[in-house]
């Protein structure tokens, strides 16, 4: 995707961005549209689709020839978002058609065709529609859990994060207060990240394994977007990264996951394990933070600290205390730097717990029983 005056970058094609800037333009569809009349909602509709070609074609500058593979490409996005339920018969692929609202000039839609299409499915969502702000405080007085879960990677927030690989919402704890609607209180965070690193995009990637690595070879198999199916670039654990989430973002709990990825498989026979534990750039400074400038971050090279792989297929362990004691060091290390890099060496102490490593895709291959974190630091 390019933006005029910007680098190009990597999309899902799903229309995030667009969504997020409609609302920040006050020009988003709301749910309750779809409570009122056709007509109303219609003429809404008409003035945001006459926008969106203004935009694309004047703003974006989009060659007219790009216009209709838009249309192809999100249908594809779909199609392989969607694939489980299409192929379970609870969708048609026809559903996921979206050359259907290409016009037929360059940069208009079918209007009557997507007014349409989006009228019947708000229609059937209509008796769901209600105050989220009103539900989420009523279950909260009540005295439920409530799980807020937030896009994708702190290091993908709008603000925080390095543009133009970020995505369009804010994705740590601060933003649950506002989409949920809730006063500003304490909310239990638990952290999720995977035993190495996995980026998509045009992501400055410092950690990032030499392509010809076994394991390299190994891990890209599995990395594929969810939603999206987009190959994933794989990396050494940036340790680093995670500290600044936790100094920056915070979390009480961690959960680590896909450390069973790591176990030997095919042609990755095991061998060194490489975490990175700060950066260091050609003069020789180290840094122990991520540099708020891209420009300087880039030139960057990572510090390594190495660790034996283990031997074993750990996937059906259920008990830290059974991991081999290569894997329970692997965990004790990362718990350790970053506890040490999020603090920088200052009074204050955060400690969040380790809560689950996860060791395969099933529910119950997690383990629990994770020793506390001041246990860990002593057994790295």
């Amino acid at each position: 995707m390019r933006i005029l005056g910007q680098e190009p970058r990597g999309s899902t094609g799903r229309g995030i961005t667009p969504a997020y800037v409609d609302e920040a333009s006050q020009f988003q569809v709301q749910y309750w549209e779809f409570l009122g009349s056709r007509e109303a909602y219609a003429n809404r509709m008409e003035a945001r689709l006459d926008r969106a070609e203004r935009t694309v074609r004047h703003v974006c500058q989009l060659p007219a020839e790009v216009w209709p593979t838009l249309f192809e490409k999100l249908s594809q996005a779909e199609l392989r978002a969607n694939a489980g339920a299409i192929q379970s018969g609870i969708f048609t692929e026809a559903e996921f058609d979206f050359n259907r609202f290409c016009g037929k000039e360059p940069y208009t839609f079918n209007r009557q065709v997507v007014i349409e299409t989006y009228w019947q499915a708000g229609r059937k969502l209509a008796a769901c529609i209600g105050d989220v702000r009103e539900r989420v405080l009523g279950d909260l007085a009540a005295e439920r859990r409530i799980i807020g879960e937030f896009g994708q990677a702190f290091w993908l927030d709008k603000r925080h994060g390095f543009a133009p690989n970020v995505t369009a919402s804010h994705t740590f704890t601060a933003e649950i207060f506002q989409s949920a609607g809730i006063p500003v209180q304490r909310v239990h965070v638990m952290g999720c990240c995977k035993a190495y690193d996995t980026k998509v995009g045009t992501h400055t990637f410092l950690t990032k394994m030499e392509e010809t690595h076994p394991l390299y070879r190994h891990l890209s198999k599995l990395e594929y977007g969810t939603s999206t199916g987009r190959q994933r670039m794989v990396g050494w654990c940036d340790l680093v990264e995670k500290a600044d989430a936790l100094r920056f973002g915070g979390y009480d709990d961690l959960v680590i996951n896909k450390l069973d990825a790591l176990s030997p498989n095919g042609e990755w026979k095991g061998g060194d394990l490489l975490l990175c534990t700060g950066y260091t750039d050609a003069a020789g400074k180290i840094y122990t933070g991520v540099p708020r400038d891209d420009s300087l971050r880039r030139t960057l090279k990572p510090i390594y600290a190495t660790l034996p792989s283990w031997k074993e297929d750990i996937s059906g362990i259920r008990s830290f205390d059974k991991l081999p004691k290569e894997a329970q060091r692997y965990i004790a290390f990362m718990a350790k730097e970053i506890v040490r890099l999020a603090n920088r060496n200052e009074a204050t102490t955060r400690l969040p717990n380790i809560r689950y490593v996860g060791v395969g895709p099933d529910p119950d291959q997690i383990i629990a029983d994770i020793p506390t974190t001041s246990e860990l630091i002593k057994l790295a």
